[in-house]
């Protein structure tokens, strides 16, 4: 079952040929930005910059792209792609839907393919904390629980709305959880 929000996933006009890049990336960054802002935009240049993989090893790469908007203004945005599963792609829309403050804005043009397909989020790791992998002071661990018990305070009895999803009992976490120290901490809050 496909989020009922997620059924049009396209949008965007035809990108401009961007050197280097691949076209479905040029496309997938335009429709990101155009999502995000609301506003037509084409793109005039972009930027790769080098990242690591992230927690799950998925490829990740960082992009400083430049969009001229319709008033014919030059803005910077710096996005991240990443190969996400079709899961995670659903859930990122599915939050993204609810205006989540704790996830960052993300676009994909493939909710319907079980396939490992590219997601593109809003890059946010200099905004909310330098790196995932570095150790966080217990005041952002606060702030990142109550994120993520907003998140699942919102969707605590949406059950039926959410059965793309895994059911997350304790069998689920057994089986899944390998960072047990970081779950216990965020639990003794």
């Amino acid at each position: 079952m496909i989020p009922p929000h997620a059924a049009d996933v396209g949008g965007g006009g035809t990108p401009v040929a961007v050197d280097g890049i691949e076209p479905h990336l040029v496309h997938l960054l335009q429709t990101t930005v155009e999502r995000q802002t609301a506003m037509a935009v084409s793109i005039r240049q972009v930027e790769p910059f080098p990242i690591g993989s992230g927690l799950s090893g998925a490829s990740v790469r960082r992009y400083r792209v430049t969009v001229r908007d319709p008033s014919g203004a030059l803005n910077e945005r710096w996005l991240v792609t990443k190969v996400a599963s079709r899961k995670e792609r659903c859930a990122v829309m599915h939050l993204n839907a609810q205006r989540q403050p704790n996830v960052p804005f993300g676009h994909t043009l493939d909710l319907r393919t079980d396939a490992p397909a590219l997601l593109c989020l809003r890059d946010v790791g200099d905004i909310c904390r330098p790196t995932s992998l570095e150790p966080i002071t217990p005041d952002l661990l606060r702030r990142e629980a109550r994120g993520l018990a907003a998140i699942h305070a919102a969707n605590f009895t949406g059950a039926a709305h959410l059965a793309w999803l895994p059911r997350a009992d304790r069998a689920y976490f057994a089986a899944n959880l390998t960072a047990r120290s970081a779950w216990t901490a965020i639990l003794l809050l």
